[in-house]
């Protein structure tokens, strides 16, 4: 028996409930799984979850909204020392009462490490086996780039040592990105055979993008057929990284519109910085920017765009981080620019399967856009590249065998036992 945690609520469209889905199917191929997570609204407390072959993972679920009110500036410490105590006892509760009553290998996804820190004490005290930690980001970095803090910093220490901490305490360690697994190699004490790199990649078979589609949703959302149309489909978030990279395009536009009268930067998700984003471009009178907000079909915004951008600002974090989204455009055989650091630099290759950008820099940027505009034939190329290197070494299909035999090898470890 597998139990499964998550700090999310599930299912939802969230990019760590859509890997759960993907985990949990491969994950109850092998043992029985029961998934702990918090509850959403209209949710039951129990639920049964089917997975896509057919199996069935229970669901139990805590009552736990995300986050608390905004602390106060004076008092953020305070706020956060609150929130791990209400997390502690409301999950804490919930997960003594389900291993009291069995013994099972214990799999948590280490966001927040709250999370983590009350899967251990509850481990130990009703005598249950900690098995595998999930990494989606890593701790210290994402306190450096929220907080604005140095890495010599008190607080940065103590991340680092309670990083230490919890990876002695589990048998094997996943990670989404080969970055993050190099950098907690670097930093830790830990073997090369028990950290595992499996990137949140997607299943292409999943996406159908045809020039069907394309006609349909450039009619749906008024875009010409004749616009070129750059798009950003994920998070619009406050997080810095997001927020001033998205600005950063938003800024060029006018003067990308001179030099190519059809351009349209095209921006699909949600978050708590869309409001803000909107209100910039009407202030501005800023006119080929579009915002769709949360669409149903991604395979339809896939299909209706020329190209596609991951505009993230360079910072700690994102040096060890890959987003999704961007697998999804490599399935679109679209082109597509990428910042020329960190985890990108490993996937790609500038000019062959991608355009490299220097996020510093917003006239080299536009010389960029305007380059792919003008030039369908380099687009063809890099667009093809892309397709091939993601069927080849990062479909969901080959990731799933990489994430079934993290399991496998325990449960040979645990017969030659």
């Amino acid at each position: 028996m597998i139990i499964y945690i998550i700090n999310s609520i599930f299912p939802e469209q969230s990019g760590m409930s859509l890997r759960a889905k993907r985990e949990l199917d491969v994950i109850a191929e092998i043992d029985n799984v029961i998934l702990v997570c918090r509850k959403g609204k209209s949710q039951q407390k129990e639920d049964i979850y089917l997975t896509s072959n057919g199996r069935n993972v229970k669901i139990i679920r805590f009552n736990l909204k995300q986050y608390i009110s905004k602390p106060k500036h004076y008092m953020p410490f305070l706020s956060e020392a609150i929130q791990f105590l209400k997390t502690s006892i409301i999950m804490g509760c919930t997960l003594f009462k389900l291993l009291s009553k069995t013994k099972s290998d214990i799999y948590v996804t280490a966001s927040p490490t709250t999370i983590v820190l009350i899967s251990i004490i509850i481990s130990k005290i009703t005598h249950n086996k900690l098995k595998y930690l999930e990494f989606h980001d890593l701790e210290p970095e994402l306190a450096i780039d929220n907080k604005n803090l140095n890495q010599s910093s008190l607080l940065i220490k103590i991340h680092l040592t309670i990083e230490k901490y919890i990876i002695k305490k589990f048998d094997k360690i996943i990670v989404t990105t080969e970055a993050q697994r190099k950098v907690l190699l670097k930093r830790n004490i830990i073997s090369i055979d028990r950290i595992s790199a499996i990137y949140n990649s997607v299943d292409s078979s999943d996406y159908n993008i045809t020039e069907n589609k394309a006609k349909h949703f450039r009619e749906k959302y008024n875009i010409k057929p004749e616009s070129f149309v750059l798009t950003y489909i994920g998070s619009i978030s406050n997080f810095n990284y997001i927020y001033s990279g998205l600005k950063k395009i938003i800024d060029l536009s006018d003067e990308l519109q001179r030099e190519l009268p059809n351009f349209l930067f095209l921006i699909v998700g949600k978050g708590d910085a869309l409001d803000k984003l909107k209100k910039y471009c009407s202030k501005n009178n800023i006119e080929n920017v579009l915002f769709l907000g949360y669409i149903d079909s991604i395979s339809d915004a896939l299909s209706g765009s020329n190209s596609f951008i991951i505009p993230w600002e360079k910072t700690n974090m994102t040096q060890t981080m890959y987003p999704t989204k961007g697998f999804e455009y490599m399935i679109s055989k679209k082109p597509i620019l990428v910042p020329n650091y960190g985890e990108f630099k490993k996937l790609f290759k500038d000019r062959t399967n991608a355009l490299f950008f220097n996020p510093e820099n917003g006239q080299e940027l536009k010389t960029k856009i305007v380059e792919l505009s003008n030039n369908p034939e380099f687009c063809k190329k890099i667009a093809h590249n892309a397709y091939k290197d993601y069927m080849l070494n990062y479909d969901w299909n080959i990731m799933k065998k990489k994430y079934k035999s993290v399991f496998l090898e325990n449960k040979v470890g645990v017969l030659l036992k």
